[in-house]
């Protein structure tokens, strides 16, 4: 929505333009006494819907929208006899448009280090330098055999089942245990997928990985790029799958467990759709030559571009900017890179939403001749890092009940029954 305004002052305020009042994001974030980050929560949630203003990218909101979300909250504070809490982590800070691993740049980590050293870091809070995971492969169950026609992450979670059921130890969280199971899924998961090309030195997960994705001969170049995707998309704070794993572990699922529940989410369509979706697009603009005959083409048909925006971010997502920057060093010709500056161009000159992650892996992918579905597989991989290390912070809480639902629907038709009858 485009609203045209004299005075840009007077919206800052809050004061009224016509018959409409919008407050900006800071100020919306101080009447709901939240941070400013939450707010943009709330909009992923759809309690509230940003405006734009003309030559303004920032995001403004009615003041009755943000009034009426007050008197929701405080209305539910005071019904709800439980209140859950939002966790405390210690792992991914996102902020200023940016987002930081304990405190170190994950595209710097991805310059110098393996998926492994930033696990560790993520797990453990100690940052190696060249870790090698001693998983004994011939222990684990092998690639699952299944109908052609399954995606690479259906694979990925007909494996978590079967490296949970062949180990009788799962149920053990002490920390050491914890790390050993980890390291043996993360293995494990990408073990358990077909291989199509010939096989690697299995020196990283990396390596493990790409004969997995393509029939294209990797090298150095082209592994350094996957790993770096691996280390982008190790965790992104309190996603949506990762509150799912973050629960299970409060509640003292395992592991296994613990990751089958977040791919569970992970593959529903809200983020498969998604992922498939970048997929195609990258490829349309790469055959047709022009961003905007295609994304016109998207919202024609569709409705809208599903691999555009991450709220997270107001500014646009930074973690396809990290990947095609890996990627434009690894390939620098490849007329991905000019599809992928145009499709930037045309959303910035309509301002529509910034592209997100997930066109950044599909650029990876269209260059080295991924198999389809390998952005969300790769995503889902690298992505469990972070759902292990937000479970060993789960492990560390202390046990929680069960919270209340706030009833709203029809009341009893009269008194509760006699329990002495």
């Amino acid at each position: 929505m485009v609203i045209d305004v004299e005075n840009i002052s007077d919206m800052i305020f809050g004061m009224s333009t016509q018959d409409e009042r919008l407050v900006s994001a800071a100020a919306a974030a101080e009447l709901l006494d939240v941070q400013t980050e939450t707010i943009y929560t709330y909009v992923t949630r759809g309690n509230l819907v940003p405006h734009r203003i003309n030559g303004d990218r920032s995001s403004w909101f009615k003041r009755e929208d943000v009034e009426r979300l007050k008197a929701r909250k405080r209305r539910r504070g005071s019904e709800s006899p439980t209140r859950i809490a939002t966790p405390d982590s210690r792992i991914t800070l996102i902020e200023d448009g940016y987002y930081w691993y304990r405190g170190y740049d994950p595209a710097k980590l991805a310059d110098d280090h393996s998926l492994e050293d930033v696990a560790e870091l993520i797990w453990a809070g100690e940052l190696t330098n060249g870790l090698e995971w001693s998983v004994d492969q011939s222990s684990l169950p092998g690639p699952v055999a299944s109908s052609s026609a399954l995606t690479l992450l259906d694979r990925v979670r007909l494996m978590s089942v079967e490296l949970a059921v062949s180990d009788p130890l799962r149920y053990s969280t002490s920390t050491e245990s914890i790390l050993v199971i980890a390291r043996r899924i993360m293995v494990g998961l990408v073990a358990g997928l077909p291989v199509l090309g010939d096989p690697l030195p299995t020196n990283s997960l990396a390596s493990l990985l790409w004969p997995r994705l393509t029939t294209q001969p990797a090298t150095p170049e082209s592994l350094h790029v996957l790993n770096a995707a691996l280390i982008v998309l190790a965790d992104h704070g309190m996603a949506p799958a990762t509150q799912v794993a973050r629960t299970a572990a409060e509640y003292r699922a395992d592991p296994h467990g613990i990751i089958e529940g977040a791919l569970t989410v992970l593959a529903g369509g809200w983020h498969g759709g998604r992922s498939f979706s970048a997929e195609e697009l990258i490829a349309d603009i790469v055959d047709v030559g022009d961003a905007a005959t295609v994304v016109g083409d998207r919202f024609r048909r569709q409705g809208r571009v599903a691999s555009l925006g991450q709220r997270r971010y107001e500014f646009g997502d930074p973690r396809p900017k990290i990947l095609l920057r890996f990627l434009r060093d690894a390939v620098p010709d490849h007329p991905v890179h000019d599809a992928y500056a145009d499709l930037v161009a045309v959303v910035k000159r309509r301002a529509l939403p910034l592209p997100a992650v997930e066109l950044g892996l599909a650029a990876l992918g269209m260059v080295f001749e991924f198999v389809p579905g390998s952005t969300e597989a790769i995503f889902a991989i690298g992505r469990s890092v972070g759902w292990l290390g937000h479970a060993i912070e789960g492990y560390e809480a202390p046990d929680r009940e069960s919270p209340m639902f706030n009833y709203v629907g029809v009341r009893p038709f009269g008194p509760p029954p006699s329990l002495e009858e």
